[in-house]
């Protein structure tokens, strides 16, 4: 019961008033684009809330289920963002340069959808019908990027190891806090475990082919593939096709027997690549 209490004081027991919520934007935005100007942290757990959703999901689920009401909400998760991803990309420009701003028009779209998302989500205090759709939604969202990073960490582990983590317990504890005592609660459960199970069997096996290409020199090439995917000789290209990760090699021939071995694969951010050995 007190552990259930403590959840209650985070999502539905503190009346978020503006001061707090423009501050909460301010601090937010500030570490985001300390966190992501560290070399050392690159690629790992402290920057993918730089690049991905699942802190700002729930930092938007807490001030909207702090608000008395629906409009409330909306305007205060809309005007959070508003402050707080501009401030990311105001803060990174002058070491990252203006190219920065390349990633806002996402967020923009983002911080327009909280809105509706910000007014919805206020509903999941009732714990009434519109709570669990807009329940349901925050675990499908937080399971599409547990299945990612996951799959991230398993290639690179540790790396992103505590994104996973993080993402994997609030969609418990979200369904602990807004699924109604009961069926409900347990179905909420049973759905976060379901979705969970599907994103990882994506990430495994449903993620489309995609493809590469290398150039080739002039003349009558043929490919022969040591490795995951496949290869064709396209003109004076070699292309590599694939969607599992792992890596091979290719030996090209061509018609007076010369050859040229390229090192081929997948690495963990699903991105392929033919490199020609020297």
């Amino acid at each position: 019961m007190e552990k259930a209490g403590r959840l209650d004081r985070l999502f539905t027991g503190t009346p978020m008033g503006w001061p707090v919520v423009i501050v909460f934007a301010i601090v937010a935005g500030l570490v985001t684009a300390v966190l992501n100007l560290i070399p050392a942290l690159a690629d790992t757990s402290a920057t993918d809330i730089a690049v991905s959703y699942e802190w700002w999901l729930v930092f938007g689920v807490i001030i909207a289920t702090n608000c008395k009401g629906p409009v409330e909400a909306a305007l205060k998760v809309f005007v959070f963002f508003l402050v707080s991803q501009p401030l990311v990309y105001l803060v990174e420009m002058p070491f990252l340069g203006v190219g920065v701003w390349g990633y806002y028009p996402y967020w923009l779209g983002a911080t327009v959808a909280c809105l509706p998302a910000g007014a919805l989500a206020n509903q999941m205090r009732e714990r009434g019908a519109l709570g669990t759709v807009a329940l349901a939604m925050a675990l499908a969202m937080l399971a599409v990027l547990a299945g990612l990073y996951a799959w991230k960490a398993w290639f690179a582990f540790p790396r992103h190891l505590v994104t996973t983590a993080f993402t994997v317990v609030a969609m418990f504890v979200l369904a602990a806090e807004f699924g109604r005592p009961g069926k409900t609660r347990l179905a909420m459960f049973a759905l976060a475990v379901a979705l969970l199970v599907a994103s990882v069997a994506y990430q495994v096996w449903g993620v489309p082919e995609s493809s590469t290409a290398a150039p080739l020199p002039e003349g009558t090439w043929s490919a022969e593939l040591d490795g995951p995917g496949s290869v064709e000789v396209n003109g004076d290209q070699l292309v590599y096709n694939t969607s599992t990760l792992g890596a091979g090699t290719v030996t090209c021939t061509d018609a007076s027997g010369r050859t040229i071995v390229f090192d081929v694969g997948m690495d963990g951010s699903r991105v392929p690549y033919v490199r020609q050995r020297g």
